[in-house]
């Protein structure tokens, strides 16, 4: 859809709350509007980059990991794909960091570990409980 992802900005707002500088592009609601690596190359080097994978749009999200790959920056992933697929996910080399469940109380520590250690890891953030209503 066109709306904006509401849980990347979350993560944004907690990341600048700490001091970092954030940038959010927004493939999935404006497709083509911007060349990733164009916009590293001369807008923003990030020390990090986070995506967002959905299963429909898992092929686009491997195309752009690839594509920004040849900047050896750190590469984190988080989505409902890595909620469903995180054992597969785990032989996917391409990425440093495979984040499952709501990052907001981990994503600045995240960060910073990424940032420091190259080795790939799992990180499975706090799920929130559900609470059922009776009736």
């Amino acid at each position: 859809g066109t709306q904006p992802h509401y849980g990347i900005a979350c993560l944004a707002a907690v990341l600048k709350k700490n001091g970092q500088e954030v940038r959010i592009l927004d493939y999935v609601g404006f497709k083509g509007l911007l060349d990733v690596n164009n916009y590293i190359e001369n807008e923003f080097m990030p020390d990090v980059i986070g995506i967002t994978a959905y299963s429909s749009t898992w092929t686009v999200s491997k195309d752009m990991i690839n594509k920004i790959k040849k900047y050896n920056l750190p590469i984190l992933l988080g989505g409902p794909h890595t909620a469903c697929y995180k054992e597969d996910l785990l032989n996917y080399n391409e990425v440093d960091c495979i984040v499952v469940g709501e990052a907001e109380d981990v994503i600045c520590d995240v960060v910073e570990n990424v940032k420091k250690n190259k080795n790939p890891e799992l990180v499975i953030a706090a799920v929130p409980e559900m609470k059922l209503k009776k009736q």
